[in-house]
């Protein structure tokens, strides 16, 4: 039987026995009593009636609550699962998951602090006597700019937009004046050789089908380059040194990729090539390192400084630090020192302010080392060595583009020293004119040396000044810390306060109460 039916037999009852009651109280009863009965018997299931609907009511209202608490409970786990990749349960426990935008933003800084910024689609508008002006209205990936069909035009250079279209909406470049960018010649796709262009698509996540003649890579390093004015729609860059006649030659042919830093070698790069792609690429007389790179070498052929020793512990390895001393940068640096410790604090197993972490191998795991390092273990008895793995050394472009430049430049200076000597020797009464010139030439070098001094200098100025004000703004963030830090204690230690008289407060009313009902009025 339904709860209702039950309620209202129940009502029904109670309804006939107060009728009952009322007939046989009314031989005793005033009119006005019965009257008056009657009203509160109906007050009284009128107010029943209120009471049922109000109980439905909370019930219905409370089972929502939970179930929406339940709801913001779970939302909250998901978010807090989505922004750092663990969240801790109403029971206590931690659920966690590796895709987090925490997870996505450290691997994008990651990316960013080993690549830095780039500008691709920049077009040289200008050339001046020592400086070049590059057009960005066009800059950046997102839409791609069709090839142009006429063999003169530039590619990357204006193209009408269709009538009608809407326009992307303007960014900043976020270039500045000073800055060191490194150029690169920025070429389609498709004017590229068949197997230059399989190997940069190799693996490839993103089908590029149709798309060769408007995608565009790096292919020629244009040089160096120094920002000497910078606006939203120019900058105007001046070589830090002189560019080559092969340099000069393509700049003006086709568009331009600029980057904060300068690309670094890395084995990742070309761990998914096979060996004619990496040979498509890779000069044949440097292509058997790069080819062999990770595998096994050979001791009696190969430099001893290019075998590491993959080995297997016997023992609990000693502490060994993997972390290189000090703090963690806050510039741009490589990822490890000449050590192979960790510089970024991404990559540090040391928390901030424990110092540098630390690594222990157990029995039974296997481990590459330098030879150094492995020989020391082998030495100890600690391990035993299973294999020679052959490293590559890894190339510093920067530095070694600035070599072949100081190397050009000697090699030209000796070539005119030469051919001043020469002159000397082959005609009769020349020495006093050729001495003249060398004069001459020597002054016009000492005056380049001095605005090149002049120039570091004034960069060394600059950095010196950069971080005298980050540690002041450093001493002051610092002390703000510190003043609110104390504003909270302080805070702190009055709430608690306040909280303490109020329950004294509540406790002696409540001791009054129960001590009046006690004794009564």
């Amino acid at each position: 039987m339904d709860g209702p039916i039950v309620l209202y037999i129940v009502l029904g009852l109670v309804a006939i026995l107060f009728i009952v009651c009322s007939v046989f109280s009314g031989k005793t009863w005033r009119v006005v009593h019965i009257l008056l009965i009657s009203a509160v018997f109906l007050a009284s299931v009128i107010l029943i009636f209120l009471c049922a609907a109000i109980f439905k009511t909370h019930d219905e209202f409370r089972t929502k609550y939970h179930a929406f608490e339940k709801r913001l409970d779970e939302t909250r786990t998901n978010t807090a699962l989505m922004s750092d990749g663990y969240a801790q349960k109403a029971d206590g426990t931690i659920e966690r998951q590796e895709d987090s935008i925490r997870s996505y933003s450290a691997e994008l800084r990651r990316v960013l602090y080993d690549r830095g910024r780039v500008w691709p689609n920049t077009v040289a508008a200008e050339f001046g006597e020592n400086s070049v002006t590059l057009d960005l209205t066009r800059w950046g990936d997102e839409t791609f700019i069709p090839a142009p069909e006429n063999e003169g035009q530039l590619p990357g250079a204006e193209v009408a937009a269709a009538e009608g279209a809407a326009q992307p909406p303007a960014r900043t470049h976020g270039i500045e004046a000073k800055m060191v960018l490194y150029a690169f010649l920025e070429e389609p796709l498709s004017v590229l050789e068949d197997q230059h262009r399989a190997a940069l698509l190799a693996n490839g996540k993103t089908d590029l089908a149709g798309l060769e003649p408007v995608v565009k890579v790096p292919s020629v390093y244009l040089g160096e380059f120094v920002v000497q004015e910078a606006t939203p729609a120019t900058v105007i860059l001046v070589p830090t040194v002189p560019p080559s006649d092969g340099q000069k030659e393509v700049m003006q042919s086709s568009s331009w990729v600029l980057y904060e830093l300068m690309p670094t070698d890395t084995p990742e790069v070309f761990a998914s090539l096979d060996e004619a792609q990496l040979r498509s690429l890779i000069p044949e007389e440097t292509a058997d390192s790069f080819l062999r790179d990770g595998k096994p070498g050979d001791p009696e052929t190969d430099p001893p400084e290019r075998l590491w020793f993959k080995v297997k512990f016997m023992a609990d390895s000693p502490t060994i630090p993997v972390d290189a001393p000090g703090d963690p940068p806050n510039t741009p640096i490589r990822d490890f020192d000449n050590l192979g410790q960790a510089n970024p604090i991404w990559l540090r197993r040391g928390e901030q302010g424990d110092g540098p972490g630390k690594v222990i191998f157990k029995n039974g795991q296997e481990a590459v080392f330098d030879p150094e390092t492995a020989e020391l273990f082998i030495d100890q008895e600690i391990c035993e060595e299973l294999d020679r793995i052959y490293v590559r050394e890894l190339r510093d472009y920067d530095y070694l583009f600035d070599t072949i430049h100081a190397r050009t430049r000697k090699i030209m200076d000796s070539s005119i020293t030469i051919q001043l000597d020469t002159n000397v020797l082959v005609e009769e009464g020349g020495a006093i004119a050729l001495a003249k010139e060398n004069v001459a030439y020597r002054e016009q070098e000492v005056k380049k040396l001095s605005s090149d001094l002049s120039q570091f200098q004034h960069e060394r100025d600059e950095m010196t000044e950069f971080f005298d004000s980050l540690e002041k703004e450093y001493a002051r963030v610092n002390e703000s810390l510190t003043k609110i830090y104390q504003t909270n204690l302080a805070l702190a230690a009055e709430l608690a306060s306040i909280s303490q008289q109020l329950e004294d407060s509540i406790n002696e009313r409540t001791r009054a109460a129960a001590q009046t009902e006690l004794t009564g009025p």
